[in-house]
């Protein structure tokens, strides 16, 4: 027979841990503004942009474009690609070079005619075969901040459809 006595309690305690999926769409979220003092970048809104820029690159690759140069803005976190089809880079035969320029902000208004000869130059420069006169090429301008996109992912599908019309 038992004794009761010398039983030991044995209590149980059942928890339950419900895990809700967790998912942050970097693409998806709303644009914040890379200096929203005006002074200080803030590093979230920094590290966000810094991926869309890696998300954009991905676009390029995906249409087959061949990067010739890329830079940022001494100014400013304003991002520069110069861009052609990469068959016609194969063939040292340019249809038109394709200048991307992704920013915060605007181009100035003073600015746009010694940004033409800028990129004209550049393109001439650049022009495949040599034996041409002058080359084609094409700005593409996404500015992301909450006056043209309101998030990240409406910015990459405009990149993607503009450089989708850009097929041959």
């Amino acid at each position: 027979m038992m004794n009761y006595e010398e039983l030991i309690p044995v209590y149980r305690i059942d928890i339950k841990v419900i895990l809700e999926p967790y998912t942050f769409d970097i693409a998806a979220t709303d644009i914040m503004p890379l200096q929203p003092d005006g002074e200080k970048y803030d590093p979230e809104a920094l590290a966000l942009y810094d991926e869309f820029i890696i998300n954009v690159l991905s676009i390029f690759d995906y249409y087959d474009f061949v990067i010739l140069d890329e830079h940022q803005s001494p100014y400013s976190k304003s991002e520069y690609y110069t861009l052609v089809k990469r068959n016609q880079y194969e063939a040292e035969d340019y249809r038109y070079v394709l200048f991307i320029r992704i920013s915060d902000h605007e181009l100035r208004e003073e600015g746009r005619s010694g940004t033409m000869k800028y990129y004209s130059d550049r393109a001439n420069r650049l022009k495949m075969p040599k034996s041409k006169n002058k080359q084609i090429w094409r700005l593409k301008s996404v500015i992301v901040n909450n006056n043209h996109f309101k998030t990240y992912e409406q910015a990459l599908d405009e990149i993607e459809k503009r450089l989708g019309s850009q097929e041959n």
